[in-house]
């Protein structure tokens, strides 16, 4: 997941130059003085589902979020309005609708949220779906159970 992170990170500093700021997601616009540059896309995973495909195979379905904020304009005209914040957001996904990165299908979109409870800042949170198939080895099995109990007598 850490590649596919990386992959829409930077296809975003690529083809999105008004961006002024794109980074892992870490919770920077959850503090009172955010640690962002704006405008700004900040990419994380919110959740990851994983179901059995059968013969030693699991698929992860990751939900990717892409947060796009921005401050309000000031007095002095600096910041982006509202329209072109979601101008933005709309630039974003003709970016990553269906994109893919190695193994990952295609990325699509399920859901645009508003952000709420920031002061002076406003902004959207995209949210796209991908699944991947995940082999599963000796090591996350039965073979690792026997080498934990080993280990502890």
């Amino acid at each position: 997941m850490k590649e596919l992170l990386e992959n829409i990170k930077e296809t975003l500093e690529n083809l999105l130059p008004n961006l002024t700021m794109v980074e892992i997601d870490w919770g920077q616009l959850n503090d009172d003085k955010p640690e962002a540059d704006f405008p700004c896309a900040l990419v994380g995973i919110h959740q990851v589902t994983y179901s059995q495909q059968g013969n030693g195979y699991q698929i992860a379905e990751p939900e990717i979020t892409v947060t796009v904020a921005a401050r309000q304009p000031n007095r002095f005209g600096f910041g982006i309005t509202p329209l072109e914040l979601l101008e933005l957001t709309d630039q974003i996904h003709e970016v990553l609708q269906q994109h893919t990165h190695g193994d990952y299908s295609p990325l699509f979109r399920t859901s645009l949220a508003r952000l709420k409870g920031l002061k002076n800042i406003y902004g959207y949170r995209i949210t796209y779906h991908t699944a991947y198939t995940i082999p599963l080895t000796p090591t996350y099995g039965k073979t690792m159970i026997e080498d934990m109990i080993l280990h502890l007598k």
